[in-house]
Parts: structure tokens; sequence; C-alpha cells
């Protein structure tokens, strides 16, 4: 079964266009890795200050994978400096419906 991430990053006040600078610069390499079948930033409509990426993983070990790379890693060596709060959520998906609009 498919791991689905949401994960949901309030930039530091002043701090949202170099946040969005160095969430955009995970997504290229990230396409790239093992597992990802899903790797979506968004901003809140809004909140110029939030982000949300939503993700889909193939396996637990193919997200472990992510979360322990590279330029994951050097990204959040900024948290300190650009965000004010992360908040990851794993998800399942209830599904319901048309199965093609319904989960992921």
């Amino acid at each position: 079964m498919a791991i689905i991430i949401v994960a949901t990053i309030k930039a530091k006040v002043g701090k949202e266009s170099e946040l969005e600078a160095a969430l955009s610069g995970l997504l290229a390499p990230t396409h790239k890795e093992n597992g990802c079948l899903l790797y979506a930033l968004h901003r809140k409509e809004g909140d110029p200050g939030t982000f949300v990426f939503v993700e889909k993983w193939k396996s637990q070990e193919d997200l472990n994978a992510h979360l322990n790379s590279p330029h994951l890693t050097a990204a959040f060596s900024r948290k300190e400096e650009l965000i004010e709060e992360v908040d990851i959520a794993s998800m399942r998906s209830l599904g319901g419906g048309d199965p093609k609009k319904a989960g992921f």
C-alpha cells in the first residue's frame, strides 16, 4: 500500500520567499528518487507563508530514504532560519465513490 504524506510548512515572517525557493529546490531531485509517485508543492490561498507538500510514496522504505536524502537534509538544515512550524501527517485514503477520483 502506498504511503500518503501531507506536510505543512509555515515560514518565519519575512522569510516566505527564501523558504519557497528552498522548498521548490526539492522538487527535481525528489522526483528522481526511487518510489516517488507524487511530490507536489502548494501555497495556501490567502497565506503566502504557508506551504503544503502532498506526497505519495511506493513504500515506507522509499519514504525513509527520502527523509534521509542529501537534498532534504540540506534544506532542513535551514529550519531555524526559515521555518516557524512544520506538521507532517501520514494519511490513509478511505476510498469510496469513483475509485479513480477517491484516492491517490
